[in-house]
């Protein structure tokens, strides 16, 4: 084979080299034997705006905020600033409460649900005003208990799953109550499967534990326990107990309202 036979030969095997690998790497020549990369399509990922819900892990669910029912016409919106006097050293930072996040379709278990507390007869009011939805803040709008430690029970009437417990003390005047303690059990004796949703009695005075909670001013919009519990299942219980002993400045125990929400 001559010279230039294998010149044209091999300019042949490099031309279809150059080709297959052109094919492999998603490349291409215009007419000008300039590089031309081919676009391949990807799917965009989209991400959550602002008012998008999150789903919980645990639920696969979309998630809410939860609507504890303090529009204008269902409140005493009359708080005033906050009081000066006596401020205990656990006393929560004032600020906005960030959404709760629950599960939908929640609903208020304790609405007209029976109440007990610690007192034979309660010294202003009837036991059964703090469940029967009404969270003004009125002159007759509370029950009153005696001075020290007291405690209202509300029965649900059976075990439910709990995701949240609101109360609401009297709010009028704004209150810093001591030892607010929240929790749940199966038995009216909170002797069998009790648990402690909430404590901010910080020197055990109310010889229930040492609380880790914050204290609290009261207001209009109440004070949600969080009850979702590491898993976001919420808690089972059947019997819901707020004990709560006198306010700063000699306060009596005052409830107004108290929600529970849940399944």
């Amino acid at each position: 084979m001559s010279k230039g036979a294998l010149y044209t030969t091999g300019a042949a095997i490099a031309a279809g080299l150059v080709c297959a690998c052109t094919v492999f790497s998603g490349c291409s020549k215009d007419s000008g034997g300039h590089e031309q990369r081919r676009q391949t399509s990807r799917p965009r990922t989209r991400h959550p705006g602002p008012h998008t819900r999150r789903a919980d892990p645990a639920t696969r669910l979309a998630l809410v905020d939860l609507d504890i029912g303090v529009g204008p016409d269902a409140v005493t919106r009359a708080t005033p600033g906050n009081p000066r006097g006596i401020k205990p050293p656990h006393l929560r930072k004032a600020g906005q409460r960030p959404p709760f996040m629950v599960p939908p379709g929640l609903t208020n278990l304790a609405l007209l649900k029976p109440v007990t507390c610690s007192d034979d007869e309660p010294v202003a009011g009837d036991v059964d005003q703090v469940t029967d939805g009404l969270k003004k803040s009125g002159p007759f709008d509370y029950v009153e208990l005696g001075p020290g430690l007291g405690w209202v029970q509300i029965d649900l009437g059976q075990v439910r799953t709990i995701h949240a417990v609101v109360i609401w003390h009297f709010y009028k005047n704004a209150t810093i109550y001591n030892d607010v303690i929240v929790r749940v059990a199966d038995d009216a004796e909170m002797s069998r499967n009790a648990r402690t949703l909430f404590n901010n009695d910080h020197d055990n005075s109310a010889r229930l534990g040492t609380g880790r909670n914050t204290a609290f001013y009261t207001r209009w919009w109440g004070e949600i326990v969080d009850a979702r519990g590491k898993d976001a299942r919420g808690t089972r219980g059947r019997y819901v107990r707020v004990y709560t002993a006198g306010g700063m400045e000699d306060e009596p125990v005052r409830f107004v309202e108290i929600a529970v929400y849940g399944t």
